[in-house]
């Protein structure tokens, strides 16, 4: 009987532990669930295995170079987050998840500085970005470029800081490809009012065989609201697809922006409040919501084994008990027979 107990008990003990480790398993799981969200929803945003960084150089070395994704000639394929809207790139069948937030790439940040205001940097931006532009080749078909703005770059940034708007804008490949966010302020707060792309595939090294002409794009939809209240920045873990014309693309994450900022605590983004992004919240809520159902169940479980483990040992109890008495009368019986 003792060796049966100690086995059921062992076997309880490990699965409680085994409860435990699940339970450890879905906090962490938690945790990282923007990152694998994140990687799920670029997986197929990006396809090739090699990327020409931003970098305000003409050349490319063979582990960064630019992605040409060639004449399109396919209808659109991708999807926004949760599915909501088509993206409207083609893709070819092998796919990447790019190291952008799952990758340990971290962001880089810009900075447009209000000479009027003592140099206070009125706009801050940190950001990763993956920009798909298209141009037309010298045989008139229409091809993509595609490349990543990452920490290393050494793109630049300039603005101008305004009272009702402020801009600022990333110069990437000397000057070839110009990025540019516009902000607006209003009793509600500070919004994202509108972007523009605005490149020239004659320069940068980035338009294969490219036919020569400047190009300039304007915003037309985003797939998350970018807005704060006033006095506070906007961040973003995961990412926020920016849809220009001609089927431009930028796709945003790691995103952390203030503008009218009045306030010199850059490396704070001028020391307001955060003000998160809803897919951001929405992750979050779910992590919580599963961690506390992990911790319910494996109440309950812990709760059962104990119950169980305890009505082993009272019906361990009861049978050493019976034992005993019916051992007693056969001692009684034998001595008296003795007597006799």
């Amino acid at each position: 009987m003792v060796i049966i107990l100690k086995s059921k008990m062992t076997i309880t003990t490990g699965c409680v532990q085994c409860l435990l480790a699940l339970l450890c398993f879905s906090q962490v799981e938690s945790h990282n669930n923007a990152q694998s969200v994140a990687a799920r929803t670029l997986n197929g945003y990006i396809a090739s295995s090699k990327f020409r960084k931003a970098d305000s150089l003409g050349t490319s070395t063979s582990k960064d170079i630019y992605v040409n994704l060639g004449p399109v000639d396919k209808p659109s394929q991708w999807t926004a987050p949760g599915g909501s809207a088509p993206m409207g790139v083609d893709a070819p069948a092998k796919t990447l998840a790019v190291g952008m937030i799952w990758g340990g790439s971290p962001p880089k940040t810009f900075v447009s500085e209000d000479v009027t205001l003592r140099g206070v940097d009125c706009i801050i931006l940190q950001l990763n970005a993956l920009f798909e532009l298209p141009y037309t080749d010298r045989k008139n078909l229409t091809r993509k470029a595609l490349f990543l703005l990452s920490e290393d770059s050494g793109a630049r940034a300039e603005g101008e800081c305004g009272s009702e708007a402020q801009f600022i804008t990333i110069m990437m490949f000397n000057k070839a490809v110009n990025y540019t966010l516009i902000f607006s302020n209003s009793s509600d707060g500070v919004r994202l009012a509108n972007s523009t792309l605005r490149y020239n595939t004659r320069r940068g090294g980035i338009f294969h065989n490219a036919k020569g002409e400047t190009v300039s794009l304007h915003l037309t939809w985003v797939s998350a609201k970018i807005s704060t209240a006033p006095g506070a920045f906007f961040k973003c873990v995961l990412p926020s697809f920016l849809h220009y014309e001609e089927g431009a693309r930028v796709a945003v994450d790691n995103l952390r922006v203030v503008a009218f900022n009045d306030n010199n605590d850059t490396e704070h983004f001028g020391g307001g409040p955060a003000t998160t992004c809803t897919q951001d919240v929405e992750v979050a809520e779910y992590g919580v919501i599963k961690t506390y159902i992990s911790i319910f169940l494996t109440g309950i479980v812990v709760v059962l084994v104990i119950v169980y483990l305890i009505r082993i040992k009272i019906k361990q109890r009861r049978k050493t008990s019976q034992q005993l008495h019916t051992t007693v009368p056969i001692n009684e019986s034998s001595n008296a027979t003795q007597k006799t």
